[in-house]
């Protein structure tokens, strides 16, 4: 049986979770406590020390992330809840953590209380928030890494290694420094939401570049860039004028 407690601003919320839970993994999680500000949250977790954390990421004025950076370590697991589409979604996407998006279904619950068993004595718990907090309070680091995931697993990218992305599909392909490429079972649209608070801009339905590797433009109905790999790619006719905007920039 997993010890758990929830943290949540919402009674509502809070009230939804726990009915769920009762129904649907009584045999597997048992609520020992509930918060729902920062300061009480983290005297909960130091003092009854949960194997597994329901958080959710607006808490009252604040964020799960300020919770968060309170601690060095993290010795329990964390299943983040959010009800919005923005940048911690985003991060949320694209790093290793576990999250729920609301509304979210039983078996949505389910699956993350089982992905949430099996690695209950990872070591990687502090790796993959640290990497997730990162991702949040310095987004315009370039040192910060993406999440590639493919049929084995994933790969961790530094964002400024990637020259351009190609759409395929459902997939999306990752072009890189030194001739590597990588196969993403992450669609292009989701990079583009994430990669804009980078020097990222997708010119056309398929591609997203890399500003840093653009060495050329050339004139046309869209016109064309030509990256430092000497790949020429198209840019489409309705993203030429906001392009060249975004070029001065």
């Amino acid at each position: 049986m997993i010890s758990a407690i929830i943290i949540d601003d919402e009674a509502k919320s809070i009230a939804l979770t726990k009915l769920m839970l009762a129904k649907h993994c009584a045999n597997d999680v048992n609520i020992i406590g509930i918060a729902n500000d920062i300061d009480t949250a983290y005297e909960l977790i130091c003092n009854v020390q949960p194997q597994l954390v329901f958080l959710d990421v607006e808490l009252q004025h604040a964020t799960c992330f300020d919770l968060l950076l309170k601690f060095d370590t993290y010795n329990f697991q964390i299943i983040f809840i959010t009800a919005y589409a923005d940048y911690a979604l985003q991060a949320l996407k694209h790093s290793a953590v576990d999250y729920l998006l609301k509304p979210f279904t039983p078996n949505d619950l389910t699956n993350a209380i089982q992905k949430a068993k099996k690695t209950l004595v990872s070591e990687n718990k502090s790796v993959e928030v640290q990497h997730l907090l990162n991702l949040i309070t310095k987004p315009a680091n370039k040192t910060n890494k993406i999440r590639i995931t493919h049929e084995k697993g994933f790969a961790m990218l530094a964002v400024e290694n990637i020259i351009y992305l190609e759409a395929n599909n459902n997939y999306t392909i990752v072009h890189c420094i030194n001739n590597q490429r990588f196969t993403s079972a992450t669609n292009l649209s989701e990079y583009e939401q994430f990669l804009e608070n980078y020097n990222f801009y997708r010119i056309h339905h398929s591609y997203i570049i890399n500003k840093d590797y653009i060495i050329n433009y050339f004139k046309g109905d869209g016109g064309e860039v030509e990256l430092t790999n000497q790949q020429r790619l198209p840019v489409s006719r309705r993203k030429k004028a906001e392009f060249l905007n975004w070029m001065k920039l």
